[in-house]
Protein backbone atom coordinates (compact mmCIF):
# COMPACT_ATOMS: atom_id res chain seq x y z
CA UNK A 1 0.00 0.00 0.00
CA UNK A 2 1.29 3.41 -1.19
CA UNK A 3 0.69 5.29 2.62
CA UNK A 4 2.97 2.43 3.88
CA UNK A 5 6.72 2.57 3.87
CA UNK A 6 7.59 -0.72 3.33
CA UNK A 7 11.24 -0.44 4.50
CA UNK A 8 10.45 0.43 7.84
CA UNK A 9 6.57 -0.93 8.35
CA UNK A 10 5.83 3.22 8.95
CA UNK A 11 2.82 5.21 7.66
CA UNK A 12 3.96 8.18 5.89
CA UNK A 13 2.78 11.75 7.70
CA UNK A 14 0.81 12.23 4.15
CA UNK A 15 -1.32 10.59 1.59
CA UNK A 16 -0.46 11.90 -2.29
CA UNK A 17 -3.83 11.30 -4.13
CA UNK A 18 -3.75 11.77 -8.09
CA UNK A 19 -7.13 12.89 -8.82
CA UNK A 20 -6.68 12.04 -12.72
CA UNK A 21 -8.24 9.28 -14.31
CA UNK A 22 -6.73 5.87 -13.87
CA UNK A 23 -5.01 5.87 -17.76
CA UNK A 24 -3.79 9.44 -16.62
CA UNK A 25 -2.02 7.81 -13.74
CA UNK A 26 -0.63 4.76 -15.24
CA UNK A 27 0.58 7.29 -17.80
CA UNK A 28 2.21 9.90 -15.33
CA UNK A 29 1.79 10.76 -11.71
CA UNK A 30 4.24 11.68 -9.13
CA UNK A 31 6.28 9.32 -7.22
CA UNK A 32 4.35 7.78 -3.77
CA UNK A 33 0.69 9.04 -4.73
CA UNK A 34 -2.28 6.80 -5.31
CA UNK A 35 -4.84 7.12 -8.05
CA UNK A 36 -8.05 8.53 -6.84
CA UNK A 37 -10.05 9.20 -9.60
CA UNK A 38 -12.26 12.57 -9.04
CA UNK A 39 -15.81 10.37 -10.40
CA UNK A 40 -15.12 8.40 -6.90
CA UNK A 41 -16.55 11.06 -5.30
CA UNK A 42 -19.99 11.14 -7.32
CA UNK A 43 -20.61 8.12 -5.58
CA UNK A 44 -23.80 8.29 -3.35
CA UNK A 45 -21.74 6.43 -0.52
CA UNK A 46 -19.05 4.41 0.07
CA UNK A 47 -16.61 7.46 -2.11
CA UNK A 48 -13.59 7.43 0.76
CA UNK A 49 -10.92 3.94 -0.18
CA UNK A 50 -9.70 2.29 3.31
CA UNK A 51 -6.42 3.99 3.00
CA UNK A 52 -8.06 7.18 2.44
CA UNK A 53 -9.86 6.55 5.97
CA UNK A 54 -6.82 5.81 7.73
CA UNK A 55 -5.90 9.72 6.73
CA UNK A 56 -9.13 11.80 6.97
CA UNK A 57 -8.68 14.17 10.31
CA UNK A 58 -5.58 12.25 12.09
CA UNK A 59 -3.73 14.27 14.01
CA UNK A 60 -0.33 14.45 12.39
CA UNK A 61 -1.88 13.36 9.01
CA UNK A 62 -2.57 15.01 5.98
CA UNK A 63 -4.18 14.68 2.48
CA UNK A 64 -3.08 15.97 -0.46
CA UNK A 65 -4.65 16.32 -3.86
CA UNK A 66 -3.29 17.24 -7.70
CA UNK A 67 -4.24 16.78 -10.81
CA UNK A 68 -2.13 18.03 -14.19
CA UNK A 69 -2.72 22.12 -13.74
CA UNK A 70 -5.73 22.48 -10.73
CA UNK A 71 -8.61 21.92 -12.90
CA UNK A 72 -9.80 18.64 -11.43
CA UNK A 73 -8.44 18.91 -7.96
CA UNK A 74 -9.97 22.31 -6.72
CA UNK A 75 -13.78 20.56 -7.77
CA UNK A 76 -12.61 17.48 -5.11
CA UNK A 77 -11.10 19.44 -2.75
CA UNK A 78 -14.39 21.42 -2.08
CA UNK A 79 -16.03 18.08 -2.54
CA UNK A 80 -14.15 16.55 0.25
CA UNK A 81 -14.23 19.54 2.53
CA UNK A 82 -17.95 19.65 2.45
CA UNK A 83 -17.74 15.97 3.22
CA UNK A 84 -15.76 16.31 6.73
CA UNK A 85 -12.04 16.13 5.65
CA UNK A 86 -10.15 19.05 7.27
CA UNK A 87 -7.00 17.96 6.58
CA UNK A 88 -6.76 18.16 3.49
CA UNK A 89 -4.02 19.99 0.89
CA UNK A 90 -4.33 20.83 -2.60
CA UNK A 91 -1.11 20.82 -4.56
CA UNK A 92 -0.63 24.39 -6.40
CA UNK A 93 -0.34 24.64 -9.84
CA UNK A 94 -0.22 20.45 -10.15
CA UNK A 95 1.67 18.68 -12.18
CA UNK A 96 1.99 21.63 -14.49
CA UNK A 97 4.15 23.92 -11.80
CA UNK A 98 5.72 20.76 -10.04
CA UNK A 99 7.82 19.98 -13.16
CA UNK A 100 8.98 23.75 -12.75
CA UNK A 101 10.35 23.52 -9.67
CA UNK A 102 11.45 19.58 -10.12
CA UNK A 103 12.27 18.96 -13.39
CA UNK A 104 13.39 15.45 -12.74
CA UNK A 105 13.49 13.01 -9.80
CA UNK A 106 9.59 13.63 -8.67
CA UNK A 107 7.52 12.59 -11.17
CA UNK A 108 7.35 9.36 -13.04
CA UNK A 109 6.53 9.21 -17.00
CA UNK A 110 5.85 11.33 -19.76
CA UNK A 111 3.98 14.58 -18.62
CA UNK A 112 0.46 15.38 -20.26
CA UNK A 113 0.84 17.79 -22.89
CA UNK A 114 -1.43 20.14 -20.70
CA UNK A 115 2.11 20.42 -18.74
CA UNK A 116 4.69 20.97 -21.59
CA UNK A 117 3.15 24.30 -22.61
CA UNK A 118 4.12 27.50 -22.09
CA UNK A 119 2.42 30.92 -21.32
CA UNK A 120 1.30 31.30 -24.36
CA UNK A 121 -0.18 27.71 -24.67
CA UNK A 122 2.73 26.44 -27.03
CA UNK A 123 3.73 22.87 -26.59
CA UNK A 124 8.08 24.11 -25.38
CA UNK A 125 9.83 21.46 -28.20
CA UNK A 126 13.18 20.88 -25.97
CA UNK A 127 10.90 19.87 -23.16
CA UNK A 128 8.63 17.63 -25.87
CA UNK A 129 11.55 15.57 -27.03
CA UNK A 130 13.21 15.06 -23.60
CA UNK A 131 9.51 13.29 -22.40
CA UNK A 132 9.11 10.97 -25.56
CA UNK A 133 11.81 8.54 -24.46
CA UNK A 134 9.94 8.11 -21.04
CA UNK A 135 8.29 4.62 -19.94
CA UNK A 136 5.00 5.07 -18.52
CA UNK A 137 4.58 5.33 -15.14
CA UNK A 138 3.46 2.10 -14.56
CA UNK A 139 6.06 0.23 -16.57
CA UNK A 140 8.87 2.04 -14.11
CA UNK A 141 11.24 -0.74 -12.95
CA UNK A 142 11.34 1.24 -9.44
CA UNK A 143 7.69 1.13 -9.33
CA UNK A 144 5.80 3.98 -7.18
CA UNK A 145 9.26 4.50 -4.81
CA UNK A 146 11.62 6.86 -4.70
CA UNK A 147 15.27 5.53 -5.93
CA UNK A 148 18.72 6.64 -4.42
CA UNK A 149 19.20 8.73 -7.54
CA UNK A 150 15.75 10.44 -7.20
CA UNK A 151 16.27 11.48 -3.80
CA UNK A 152 19.79 12.70 -4.77
CA UNK A 153 18.14 15.51 -7.71
CA UNK A 154 15.60 16.07 -5.24
CA UNK A 155 18.28 17.18 -2.43
CA UNK A 156 20.16 18.86 -5.24
CA UNK A 157 17.26 20.74 -6.43
CA UNK A 158 16.10 21.74 -2.69
CA UNK A 159 19.78 23.10 -2.07
CA UNK A 160 19.69 25.54 -5.42
CA UNK A 161 15.60 26.56 -4.71
CA UNK A 162 16.72 27.16 -1.04
CA UNK A 163 19.99 29.54 -2.70
CA UNK A 164 17.51 31.21 -4.86
CA UNK A 165 15.49 32.36 -2.20
CA UNK A 166 17.45 32.53 1.01
CA UNK A 167 19.17 35.78 1.47
CA UNK A 168 22.25 35.68 3.12
CA UNK A 169 21.90 35.87 7.20
CA UNK A 170 23.27 39.09 8.94
CA UNK A 171 25.64 37.33 10.99
CA UNK A 172 27.66 34.84 8.93
CA UNK A 173 26.60 36.82 5.12
CA UNK A 174 26.00 32.86 4.11
CA UNK A 175 22.61 31.14 4.37
CA UNK A 176 22.60 27.88 5.98
CA UNK A 177 22.01 26.12 2.51
CA UNK A 178 24.99 28.11 1.26
CA UNK A 179 26.92 26.95 4.01
CA UNK A 180 26.07 23.35 3.92
CA UNK A 181 26.38 23.39 -0.32
CA UNK A 182 29.50 25.11 1.03
CA UNK A 183 30.61 22.12 2.82
CA UNK A 184 29.90 19.22 0.76
CA UNK A 185 31.80 21.06 -2.12
CA UNK A 186 34.72 21.21 0.15
CA UNK A 187 34.54 17.82 1.20
CA UNK A 188 33.87 16.11 -2.22
CA UNK A 189 37.07 18.37 -3.58
CA UNK A 190 39.36 16.94 -1.15
CA UNK A 191 41.06 13.36 -1.12
CA UNK A 192 40.21 11.00 1.04
CA UNK A 193 43.15 8.75 2.23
Amino acid sequence: SSGINAEYGVQKPYLLLDVRDKDAYDLCHIIGAINFPSAMLSRAQNYFTKEILDYINKDGKIIILYDDDERISHACSTTMIERGVDNLFMLSGGLKVLNMKFPSGIIRGPLPKVCLTDADGKIKKSVSKAQENLLPASEHPDDNSFTEEDLEILETTLDNLMLSMAPPSRIGGMSRAQTNLSNRADAASKAWK
